[in-house]
């Protein structure tokens, strides 16, 4: 996937932080200074989704190959027009 099409990728081994550290979430966050409803995080581990949920953060637990499951979270987020932001 070509990274270079989102407006934002964050990458936590580029923040010196490990998910689920609430510090990864919390910068994510402060950079975009958006509602939390409007980021879409999406993970392969349920332990990481748990802090951007209960951040009101939409989340979608998906592996690199499960391209259908990802493609399918990112349209039905992008339906709703209050959204805006992947993570």
């Amino acid at each position: 996937m070509d990274l270079k099409k989102f407006d934002y990728v964050w990458l936590s081994f580029e923040l010196n932080c490990r998910k689920p550290d609430p510090k990864i979430y919390n910068i994510v966050e402060k950079d975009l200074s958006i509602p939390s409803k409007n980021i879409l995080f999406i993970d392969d581990l349920e332990k990481n989704l748990e802090i951007p949920k209960m951040k009101g953060w939409n989340v979608c637990q998906a592996v690199g190959t499960d391209l259908d499951k990802i493609k399918q979270c990112v349209e039905e987020f992008l339906k709703d027009e209050t959204n805006g932001m992947i993570a």
